[in-house]
């Protein structure tokens, strides 16, 4: 069997590293938790929540109650004489209103403080995890060493650029329109013997003034909706389309290869580039290369084929969440990631799309639970790191070495 025939599955990925990764959460919020002033923040924003509820509840049912008594005072609907007395209703209603405008002008003062409180230390507590130790931690796993310039004192610089080929729309026809967001990412880079990768995140923007007359009315109260600004007769429309990308130099790959896979409308490959001739289950692959007799000798050999279409098939079906909520943590909802492909002069990218940042860890916790808030993180990282790593194993038929130690019985694919 070829050695770059091995991919570690999804389970035992996440079953070596899950123990070691939730360490590394777990020591962090452990930490956030242990400090007096954050850990009085969070109860005071938690008894603020549970105490503005029966003050809500209370003042709510003091109100419909003063309400209903009222009716019954002004309609004379009501048998009883001692109510209907002004002597008995007057005193009695202004209490009632007055008790009622209390609670819920408390609730209104306390509510939104503890809300905003929560919110805040919902977001605190996720950042308080730096996403670079397990970063570096999992690339340390797959035998890449992590890459930092320091600064003068020594400390880690952490660099937001940009990898060019991304940067450069005009590589990409459907991206022809959209310019890129600068210093919003981090960038991360590591590095072996053979091979040096830089990835990140990449967002792509796109501003266009549409004729308010030429759109539907659905369109425009969607617009509307998404505060769109409106100028002499023309709505505001902006895009955004969320990538992640990988960039490496591959020194033991042969410098005459150049090929793309996966650009069904050419949307990136190089017009030089002529489609390879492949049996019709492996369509989906859709090679082109610019030397197309040297990667028609390599097309021949149906293991390299047979390996990137299985591997594929599992990258597509990796679940990546949008949202993140207890309930879909793990559910395996898969997304159209439009992977992409494109290797020349020893260098290779990919790319695909995401539903949101990958490995950045920037979101808001749904809970305050420090055990509930560790199996999200943990949960998260891995898979998303899990999809990173195929993403670079589709280049170990070109030459990125496979170094991780495992068995056969505990691959996706098995020649």
């Amino acid at each position: 069997m070829s050695n770059f025939n091995l991919i570690l599955s999804r389970e035992k990925f996440n079953h070596q590293q899950y123990a070691s990764v939730k360490g590394i959460v777990k020591s962090k919020l452990n930490e956030y938790y242990s400090d007096k002033k954050n850990s009085r923040k969070i109860n005071l924003a938690t008894v603020g929540i549970y105490t503005s509820i029966p003050l809500f509840i209370i003042g709510a049912i003091l109100l419909l109650s003063s309400i209903t008594i009222s009716f019954v005072v002004i309609f004379k609907t009501g048998k009883n004489e001692w109510l209907l007395n002004p002597d008995h209703f007057r005193p009695l209603l202004a209490s009632l209103y007055s008790l009622s405008f209390v609670f819920l002008i408390a609730w209104c003062i306390l509510y939104p403080i503890a809300l905003r409180a929560r919110i805040f230390l919902k977001k605190d507590i996720v950042a308080s995890v730096n996403n670079r130790d397990l970063t570096d931690h999992l690339l340390d796993y797959i035998n890449l060493k992590p890459r930092y310039e320091n600064d003068e004192n020594g400390n880690k610089i952490v660099n937001f650029g940009h990898i060019s080929f991304f940067k450069n729309t005009s590589n990409f026809k459907n991206l022809s329109k959209f310019n890129v967001i600068n210093n919003k990412y981090e960038m991360y880079e590591a590095l072996s013997n053979k091979q040096f990768i830089k990835m990140q995140n990449i967002e792509y923007r796109n501003e266009e003034w549409l004729a308010i007359n030429n759109l539907s009315n659905k369109e425009i109260k969607r617009l509307k909706k998404a505060k769109a600004k409106v100028y002499k007769g023309k709505i505001q429309r902006i895009e955004h389309n969320l990538y992640f990308g990988i960039a490496t130099k591959l020194l033991n790959l042969n410098k005459s290869v150049s090929v793309t896979l996966f650009d069904e409308f050419n949307n990136y490959t190089p017009e030089s580039f002529k489609k390879l001739d492949v049996k019709d289950e492996f369509s989906i692959l859709n090679i082109s290369s610019e030397d197309t007799e040297l990667m028609q000798k390599w097309a021949n050999d149906i293991s390299n084929l047979s390996y990137l279409n299985d591997l594929k098939n599992e990258f597509d079906s990796i679940a990546i969440n949008s949202s993140i909520s207890l309930k879909n943590s793990r559910r395996d909802k898969s997304f159209a990631k439009d992977l992409s492909i494109f290797i020349k002069n020893q260098e290779a990218f990919i790319w695909f799309k995401t539903p949101t940042q990958l490995l950045d860890l920037s979101f808001k916790s749904p809970t305050l639970n420090k055990d509930e808030i560790t199996e999200l993180i943990v949960n998260k990282i891995l898979d998303e790191f899990y999809l990173v790593y195929l993403s670079l194993m589709f280049l170990a038929p070109f030459g990125y070495d496979n170094v991780v130690s495992i068995d056969e019985n505990e691959t996706i694919v098995n020649q």
